[in-house]
C-alpha cells in the first residue's frame, strides 16, 4: 500500500516556512541580512526542497503503477498524464526555489506550493485509491474463481459417495468472507464514483480484511 505521509508533509513544511519567515521585518536586499537571517532562509529553502523531492518521488511511484494499469486497458480518472503534469509543476517550483534569494521570494514559492499542493494531493489520493480498487478487484475475482473450482471438486467427491461435509463446511466459511468482501468492494466503488474517497478507502480496506480472513481458513 502506498503511504501518503510524504505528501502530507508538504503542508507542514509550508506552514513552517510561513511561521519562520513571515514575522521577520528585514530588508529584501541580501547584503542587509544578518547571519541568523541567512541561516533561517537557507534552512527553510532546504526543508521546502526536501518536501518537493519527496512528493515528486511519491508521485513517480504512483504514476508508474497507473501506467501499468493503463497498459492493461484500464482508464483511471486520474491518469499518468495528469500525474506527470503535477510532477512537472513541482519541478518548476523547485527551479523557482533555487533562484529565490530573499525571504519574500521563498515565501512566494511556499504560497505557490500551497495552492499546487491542494490539486496534487487530490490527484494522488484519487490515483492511490484507484490502484487499491483494481488490485482488490483482481484478488477478489481470483478467490471467487477458486471458490467455484472447489465447489465443483467437492461436488465430484459427493457424487462418488465421499463424505465431504467437512470440506463443504470449510467452503461455506470461506464463501462467507468472500461475499462480505464483495459487498464491501461494491460499496467502496459506489463511494469512489461519488468522490467520497474516505469511505471508499474504508470499504476497500475492510474488503481486504475479509479476503485475509478467507485465506486463513
Amino acid at each position: 500500500m502506498i503511504r501518503g505521509s510524504r505528501v502530507v508533509s508538504i503542508l507542514a513544511v509550508i506552514l513552517l516556512a510561513a511561521a519562520t519567515l513571515g514575522p521577520w521585518i528585514t530588508s529584501a536586499h541580501p547584503g542587509h541580512w544578518g547571519k541568523g537571517a541567512r541561516d533561517q532562509i537557507e534552512a527553510t529553502r532546504a526543508r521546502l526542497n526536501l518536501a518537493l523531492n519527496h512528493t515528486i518521488a511519491y508521485l513517480d511511484v504512483i504514476k508508474s503503477r497507473i501506467e501499468m494499469l493503463e497498459a492493461r486497458g484500464e482508464n483511471p480518472p486520474v491518469g499518468s498524464d495528469d500525474l506527470q503534469a503535477d510532477i512537472d509543476e513541482l519541478e518548476s517550483l523547485k527551479l523557482e526555489l533555487e533562484k529565490a534569494r530573499s525571504k519574500e521570494e521563498i515565501l512566494a514559492v511556499a504560497r505557490d506550493l500551497g495552492s499546487t499542493w491542494v490539486r496534487v494531493r487530490g490527484d494522488a489520493r484519487y490515483a492511490k485509491v484507484f490502484i487499491m480498487q483494481r488490485h482488490l478487484a483482481r484478488n477478489l475475482e481470483r478467490m471467487e474463481e477458486f471458490s467455484e473450482r472447489m465447489d465443483d471438486r467437492i461436488g465430484a467427491l459427493e457424487r462418488r459417495g465421499v463424505d465431504a461435509r467437512d470440506l463443504r463446511l470449510e467452503l461455506s466459511r470461506f464463501n462467507h468472507h468472500i461475499e462480505a468482501a464483495r459487498d464491501e468492494y461494491n460499496r467502496g466503488v459506489w463511494f469512489y464514483e461519488k468522490g467520497d474517497l474516505v469511505n471508499a478507502n474504508r470499504c476497500f480496506r475492510d474488503a481486504y480484511y475479509d479476503l485475509i480472513a478467507a485465506k486463513n481458513i
